[in-house]
């Protein structure tokens, strides 16, 4: 199960140099939403994510879209210090 999480974070780490946040596209799809909730909870079967930093970015990415719900084991994202920037253009544009 591990190289699945490992080739996921080398994807994602790869097309952020190309200035793409998402999984399939440059804007979130329905890879994002599928492939969210189990690796957010990745967790709770014992697979710690400390060592799939562009997986946490990602998640961030996810849980800052507009209309996010939280689900049972998967927390709000943490508010954004003052000055930053949205994680994405796509989320920019949501949001307005």
């Amino acid at each position: 199960m591990f190289h699945l999480y490992d080739a996921l974070d080398d994807h994602l780490a790869e097309v952020e140099l190309d200035d793409q946040d998402w999984i399939a596209e440059r804007h979130p799809t329905i890879a994002d939403i599928a492939c969210f909730p189990e690796v957010a909870l990745a967790a709770e079967s014992g697979l710690s994510l400390i060592a799939y930093p562009a997986i946490w970015r990602w998640i961030d990415r996810v849980k800052r879209l507009p209309r996010f719900i939280v689900m049972p084991g998967i927390f709000p994202a943490p508010p954004r210090s003052a000055g930053t920037r949205p994680v994405d253009k796509t989320m920019e544009r949501m949001s307005h």
